[in-house]
């Protein structure tokens, strides 16, 4: 392995190297660049199509990096990055602003499309008291990165993020969530001081919209294509995508997907696509549909859009809310539709006026549905089902059947006393009328299910008057803040469900030569046969890896070899992250083992559950010739009988694929041929655990000598960690068993 990985780093060399003076030939075209300088480089990187700088009448190119940045020049950048200029069919939106003839005709093509998506919304200005555009005024820090945090669609960072920057105070609040936005995936001014009012220069800039859109770190599609495979941190739809369709095949998504742009069959995720963190559709000026047609539910979906969403496939939660609202910046209140067509959604959320109408249509089951914006419409078609719909706004209309709405609980009196939804000024009359429910009417006090009351305490359930021939569905055991709670998952199963995961990812290799290097024990341990090439490597060793063993735990923990590579804990855990750590540390370089600790929380105990994952390199044994096996004398009255038939039996029930490449003899001996190091392991497996019960000692040896013993009682654990020890390949494996008074028997596996 150690050659291997000195070819990986060298391969990797290289390929900087490459890139480096691939970026060069390209940088200079610009004269007046510092390539020490991180701000300078990435006008280097990021490409003559988004900045194309200054050409004086000699032909000399510059890029005027340590200048400030006017708004319009800005919105270029943003535009070309983004490819807005492809988009035709709107509507000139500059006309709204009254000094929207100072706008150049050459940056109109980027301008328009800006405002029409919400990206610029004007500044305070001194026309009759008009917002105003002000093309050619310098663009400030904290401005800027609201506009590129929007073109991305980054609504904010994870509640429980907390900034490096030092200056964060003086941040505007319009400006805050966009701020934090960028730095929580590592984009941020590199002295950690935002210094909010002072003019970006050229080179800032850049450098944000490098990050974004062009360090391959993320997947920006500006063109409706088929995407097939990578490992991405965000992927970014922009609007330029219009009413075209995007297909995501096997696509690892360990950040967010965002949907600015699409049409009736607009996103369509599909093979074993996943997305780690949330999906928000953010669409200004185009319908968007989501097909899931991956059998893996979408994390939290949040709906910010104002144009009609379709939804179709798996959900957890689906959260329809208002955007970001400001004096800079304000979501135009009209009549949008969330249509569910065949979906399967845990919650659905309405808080938000942008939508008046939710059709839950098609077979789509939905087990909680909680409406919290006033004169929202909700229609659940005859075949599809809600277990329970929550009603806590003014003039809500649920529409349905006599079967398909299970429980509907009329809360508007807790909402009203929990949260300022109401009214402007956060005041209801008690005497609202009840809402309009057809063919079904319902008098219940009780609490709401949803985070829409975070300082909630139970109440007592009061039952339903149903129409005859209903039945009432019991509202969920709720948690502070009205939360209802996962279900209980036993440590064990998060565990062995990662080691399921794993050997997933070895069965998708294509390779079955690359595949056949690469295998995993019950016991948690990843072997891998040296003398992979860094591709084949990467096949495994990758960011959905590290995210299949980070998922539900408390904290990881990775250490090569005698060297602590790192821990992490809580929103701190991304596979991306620990990947990086571990292949860029020294120690890899000599590494054969690889310890992964990880801490699960067993929420019914309120404890803790540790277990460690072993990656193991080794080499393959030098071949020799093979030994003659002469038969185990066996006596004419075994006493081992029962162990014979066990084994038997058990080598009987082996997986299909080993049909004819395994036999016994009826006695001792277990004869493998034209095996793979996975499926020996496996014929192993079955010899420790047809011989383990009922005998006092269990001594594991190969051609090499003793590996392990195993003292009576002989526990599973015990059977794993002899496992974890065995050297494979092997040309032989003796099991030496002893119990009670009976002569010890040597059973043998013999590869041919």
């Amino acid at each position: 392995m150690k050659k291997s990985i000195k070819k990986v780093f060298a391969i990797a060399l290289a390929a900087s190297m490459s890139l480096g003076s691939y970026w060069s030939v390209l940088g200079a075209n610009f004269t007046d660049l510092d390539s020490t300088n991180s701000y300078h480089s990435s006008i280097e990187k990021i490409g003559l199509d988004i900045i194309n700088g200054y050409l004086n009448e000699n032909g000399v190119r510059t890029a005027r990096p340590d200048s400030p940045i006017t708004r319009e020049e800005f919105a270029a950048y943003i535009g070309r990055a983004f490819n807005y200029n492809s988009i035709g069919g709107l509507d000139d939106a500059l006309a709204l602003f009254p000094d929207s003839t100072a706008v150049q005709d050459w940056a109109k093509e980027y301008m328009i499309p800006s405002v029409a998506f919400g990206i610029i919304t004007g500044k305070s200005g001194v026309v009759a008291g008009a917002n105003v555009i002000d093309p050619k005024g310098t663009i400030t820090r904290q401005e800027a990165i609201t506009m590129l945090a929007r073109a991305a669609g980054y609504a904010s960072a994870a509640e429980s993020f907390e900034t490096q920057y030092t200056d964060i105070a003086s941040v505007a609040d319009y400006a805050l969530d966009s701020v934090k936005a960028l730095e929580e995936r590592g984009i941020f001014f590199l002295n950690h001081k935002v210094e909010p009012a002072k003019a970006i220069t050229r080179a800032e800039a850049a450098y944000f919209v490098y990050n974004v859109v062009r360090s391959g770190k993320n997947l920006v599609i500006t063109e409706a294509k088929s995407y097939s495979g990578g490992s991405y941190e965000d992927v970014i739809v922009s609007p330029s995508v219009g009413n075209g369709e995007v297909t995501l095949t096997d696509v690892e998504i360990n950040g967010e997907l965002v949907v600015q742009g699409g049409g009736e069959n607009s996103i369509i995720l599909a093979g074993r696509t996943k997305i780690k963190r949330a999906v928000t559709i953010s669409s200004m000026q185009f319908p968007v549909s989501i097909k899931n047609k991956t059998d893996i539910k979408l994390p939290t979906l949040s709906v910010m859009s104002n144009k009609n969403v379709s939804l179709q496939g798996l959900f957890s939660d689906v959260k329809i809310v208002e955007g970001k609202k400001s004096d800079v910046f304000s979501t135009p209140v009209i009549n949008a539709v969330v249509n569910l067509v065949d979906a399967t959604v845990s919650k659905l959320v309405g808080s938000a006026s942008v939508v008046k109408d939710i059709v839950i249509g098609g077979k789509s089951a939905v087990s909680i549905v909680v409406i919290a914006a006033a004169n929202t419409k909700v229609t659940v078609s005859t075949e599809s089902t809600v277990e329970t719909a929550n009603v806590g706004a003014e003039n809500v209309t649920l529409q349905f059947d006599n079967n398909s709405v299970k429980t509907a609980i009329n809360v508007l009196d807790k909402v009203k006393e929990l949260l300022s939804i109401l009214d402007s000024e956060g005041n209801a009359s008690k005497s609202v009328t009840t809402n309009t429910i057809t063919e079904k009417e319902f008098e219940v006090s009780t609490e709401i299910v949803e985070e829409v009351a975070p300082e909630a305490t139970a109440t007592p359930d009061v039952t339903a008057t149903l129409a005859p021939g209903a039945t009432a569905t019991p509202v969920p055991t709720t948690q502070p803040g009205g939360l209802v709670p996962p279900p209980y998952k036993p440590p064990v199963d998060v565990i062995n469900d990662k080691v399921v995961a794993i050997k997933d990812i070895i069965n998708r290799i294509p390779d079955t030569d690359v595949r056949s290097h690469f295998s995993v024990l019950d016991n948690r341990t990843i072997r891998i046969l040296d003398g992979l090439t860094v591709e084949e490597l990467s096949t495994v060793i990758t960011e959905e890896f590290f995210n299949v063993l980070a998922e539900d735990v408390k904290s990881i923990t990775i250490t090569v070899g005698d060297a602590h590579i790192g821990s992490w804990d809580g929103d701190n855990i991304h596979g991306s992250v620990i990947k990086d750590a571990v292949m860029n540390n020294a120690a890899i370089l000599s590494a054969r083992k690889i310890d992964i600790q990880i801490l699960v929380t067993d929420t019914q105990a309120k404890t803790d559950v540790d277990a460690t994952f072993y990656i193991e390199f080794y080499s393959p044994a030098t071949p020799s010739p093979k030994p003659t096996i002469a038969p185990t004398p066996v006596p004419a009255d075994d006493p081992w009988q029962d162990k014979v038939e066990a084994i038997s039996s058990a080598i009987q029930g082996l997986d299909s694929s080993l049909k004819g490449k395994v036999s016994f003899d009826g006695k001792r001996d277990i004869i493998t041929t034209g095996v793979n190091t996975e499926q020996l392991e496996n014929v192993a497996k079955t010899m420790f655990d047809s011989l383990s019960d009922g005998v006092d000692v269990l001594e594991l040896s190969t051609e090499d000598g003793v590996f392990a013993t195993c003292t009576y009682p002989i526990t599973p654990e015990k059977i794993s960690e002899a496992r974890r020890k065995m050297p494979v390949p092997f040309d032989y494996i003796e099991l030496k068993v002893t119990r009670n008074n009976d002569e010890p028997t040597v059973f043998k596996v013999t590869m041919q």
